[in-house]
């Protein structure tokens, strides 16, 4: 989602984040949002595996992608550059939620400045105590013109700050939740906030986001179930974990 009940931050305060998008006609603008992402190098960013799959069709995407960055506002311009290619991480399957990362090319460099630089990569884990910004242009949530509920496309940039839940928490939440979405704890985390008018969650389109903690990337937003209706956390892949598939990677 642009996270609904998050906060309105500017591109200098996260100029780590992008958005990735599908040029679904030729020689049109892509304008698909399909997922966020994390830049961690002048032609690398990092998302999750899924961001190119078509569940509905069980299909890899063909379309070409784009990657955006600099921007605080969908009209803006900022810097447009296509994706070269990605890899993804070779224990991913894209009929689980397990190992769903992945390193974004680009065809040419971003140019660094204050609005768009890269995210470092942790070389501990994170602590329980610490709370994650994640930032996004997905779904979020509003009023129709008769005073219904409905969710749009966020025009602007939406973030949260993610407070950590224990392991066995994040397993409890998720357990008979779904037959789609499982939690695997060596290689996951849980973050949100869920508690009355504070709940803050994710909802389509901030998939592949990063978990920021001091300007170092700790989880890549892979899914949640808040957005359909039930108060648990969402679920970020753990980088501390999976750190060596990035940094072996990283330098294609």
């Amino acid at each position: 989602m642009a996270f609904y009940k998050g906060y309105e931050p500017y591109v200098i305060d996260c100029p780590y984040h992008a958005i990735l998008l599908e040029q679904t006609k030729p020689n049109e603008p892509p304008r698909m949002l399909h997922c966020g992402a994390t830049i961690i190098g002048p032609k690398v960013a990092v998302t999750v595996a899924s961001c190119f799959y078509d569940k509905y069709f069980n299909r890899p995407r063909t379309n070409k992608f784009f990657l955006q960055a600099g921007i605080t506002f969908r009209r803006e311009a900022g810097e447009l550059i296509e994706v070269d290619h990605h890899v993804d991480h070779p224990e991913y399957n894209p009929n689980s939620t397990d190992y769903d990362v992945s390193l974004v090319f680009l065809k040419e460099p971003l140019k660094f400045s204050k609005n768009i630089e890269p995210a470092t990569i942790p070389e501990e884990p994170v602590t329980p105590d610490k709370i994650g910004r994640v930032v996004g242009f997905g779904l979020t949530q509003g009023r129709d013109f008769k005073g219904g509920i409905t969710h749009y496309q966020s025009l602007r940039l939406i973030g949260i700050d993610a407070p950590l839940y224990s392991q066995e928490k994040c397993v409890n939440f998720y357990e008979g939740q779904s037959e789609e979405y499982h939690v695997e704890p060596e290689r996951m985390f849980c973050a949100g906030m869920l508690r009355g008018d504070s709940e803050q969650y994710m909802c389509p389109g901030d998939e592949g986001a990063g978990f920021i903690v001091d300007g170092a990337l700790h989880g890549i937003l892979a899914f949640g179930l808040a957005c359909h209706g039930r108060k648990i956390p969402d679920v970020y892949m753990n980088v501390s974990v999976l750190k060596n598939f990035i940094l072996e990677n990283k330098d294609q």
